[in-house]
């Protein structure tokens, strides 16, 4: 199987199928959930409408979205799901991308130097891309929160007192903000976005930890030749780096998740 992928016209086969996923990732979430939620309008004018579904959602008394607001919240699941998929398969392709080129690397004598850092590159895009499944992960969770960001788009004269009450509502347990259903309702997502985060990335981390330590036994006690030798520390390297980075995502977002008052207090600003 290894062969086959180290051969020319699959290792441009499995490029070009990249590419590919990568303009997907770029266009079609955008075309699905404006053909599923036509009402909601085109990205340019999400930071309005999330603005003004948020200003009626802390005044509704209500613990549950608005329907401008719920609609919005779906349109962005839809969005970031449809990123789970692309993103995932482009994560199955660059495994097998990187597979070939190193054993490619392995196996020939000519131009391995090339071969060497296009397969080092590859390997650190699987390690991107794996982290890019994980954000999507997370805002498919809980996209009410992966929406927040948005505000910041948003004209602010609408939600300048909303945004008050909820900086009330999150630094004083006493005041009456701090009881609001909306306030609750996000907190709640809160954790459930940083929660997300958490698992994934900590399941990376294991994954990409694995990986290096696999890598560095079979170069010590079944590899024989110079360049299978490289390609396993370099791998092994780079994945334990990875490791590293994933362990960080999750030890951030684990006390966020701990903390989801003040992590939402950091949304908002």
């Amino acid at each position: 199987m290894t062969r086959q992928l180290a051969s020319r016209w699959a290792l441009v086969l499995l490029s070009v199928c990249f590419v590919c996923l990568v303009a997907a990732f770029m266009t079609v979430p955008a075309v699905v959930s404006h053909a599923a939620y036509a009402g909601v309008g085109d990205r340019s004018s999400l930071p309005v409408g999330v603005a003004t579904g948020l200003d009626d959602f802390w005044r509704s008394g209500r613990s549950t979205f608005p329907a401008e607001l719920r609609q919005i919240v779906d349109y962005w699941r839809i969005w970031h799901a449809i990123k789970i998929a692309i993103s995932g398969l482009a994560v199955v392709v660059l495994i097998m991308l990187t597979v070939g080129l190193w054993r490619r690397y392995a196996m020939t004598t000519s131009q391995t130097k090339v071969l060497a850092w296009t397969a080092g590159f590859a390997t650190i895009l699987v390690v991107a891309t794996s982290g890019v499944l994980a954000v999507n992960i997370q805002s498919t969770a809980a996209p009410s929160i992966a929406l927040m960001p948005m505000l910041e788009e948003a004209p602010a004269r609408g939600l300048t007192s909303t945004s008050d009450e909820m900086r009330i509502g999150l630094t004083d347990d006493s005041s009456a903000e701090s009881r609001t259903p909306a306030l609750q309702t996000l907190i709640g997502d809160v954790e459930v976005y940083h929660w997300a985060l958490t698992g994934t990335a900590l399941l990376l981390a294991v994954i990409s930890c694995s990986v290096a330590v696999a890598s560095w036994r079979r170069r010590r006690t079944t590899i024989h030749t110079t360049r299978a030798r490289v390609a396993c520390t370099t791998i092994g390297g780079i994945m334990f780096i990875a490791a590293l980075l994933y362990l960080t995502l999750a030890v951030y977002s684990l006390v966020s998740a701990l903390d989801p008052a003040g992590a939402l207090l950091d949304l908002i600003g």
